[in-house]
C-alpha cells in the first residue's frame, strides 16, 4: 500500500522526470480499476485474510489523484484513461436490474456486482471483457496514429 499522497508525489515526479521531458511522449495516465468488495472479499478470505484487503472508496480517491494530475498535465501532452469510470458504467450496464441510487457499485454495501464479476476476475484483476474495455478506451489516444506510422521509422518508443 501506498499512502495516497506519496501516490501523488510518484506520478508528478515521473511526469517530471528530466528522461520524460527529454522525449515530450504521450502520457496515458490510467484510473486504477473498481473492485467488486463482496467478489474479492470471497477471494481474500480463501487466501487467510481476516478482511477485505481493498476497499471500493479508497480505491476511487487513487483514482481521482490520476484525474487531477491528468488535467493539471493536460497541456504537457498527458492525456486521460479513466478505467474506472468506464469499468462502472460497464458493470452497471451489465447489471441486471440496475437502478442508478448515488452508491457506488461493488460495494459490501450495495451488494454483488454480477457487471463486475464479468469484468474483474476475483472482484480486482481484469478478465478477457474488462481488457476489452480498457482497450477501447486506449485506442482513441494510439490506435489512429499505429495506421500511418512507418514500420521502419516509427514514431513510438517502448521503454
Amino acid at each position: 500500500h501506498v499512502a495516497l499522497d506519496k501516490y501523488r508525489e510518484n506520478l508528478r515526479t515521473i511526469l517530471t522526470h528530466r528522461s520524460i521531458l527529454a522525449h515530450g511522449p504521450k502520457i496515458l495516465l490510467v484510473t486504477p480499476p473498481p473492485v467488486n468488495e463482496v467478489h474479492l472479499q470471497e477471494n481474500d478470505f480463501a487466501k487467510g485474510y481476516s478482511a477485505l484487503t481493498r476497499v471500493q472508496k479508497v480505491t476511487a480517491q487513487y483514482a481521482d489523484v490520476v484525474r487531477e494530475l491528468a488535467t493539471e498535465f493536460k497541456d504537457k501532452n498527458v492525456v486521460l484513461v479513466d478505467l474506472w469510470t468506464a469499468l462502472m458504467k460497464e458493470g452497471a450496464k451489465h447489471t441486471p436490474g440496475y437502478v442508478e441510487d448515488g452508491k457506488m457499485i461493488g460495494t459490501l454495501e450495495k451488494g454483488d456486482n454480477a457487471g463486475l464479476r464479468t469484468l474483474l476476475l476475483d472482484g480486482l484483476h481484469l478478465t478477457a471483457a474488462g481488457y476489452k474495455v480498457f482497450l477501447n478506451e486506449v485506442l482513441p489516444f494510439v490506435g489512429p496514429g499505429w495506421a500511418q506510422e512507418s514500420e521502419l521509422d516509427p514514431k513510438w518508443v517502448f521503454p
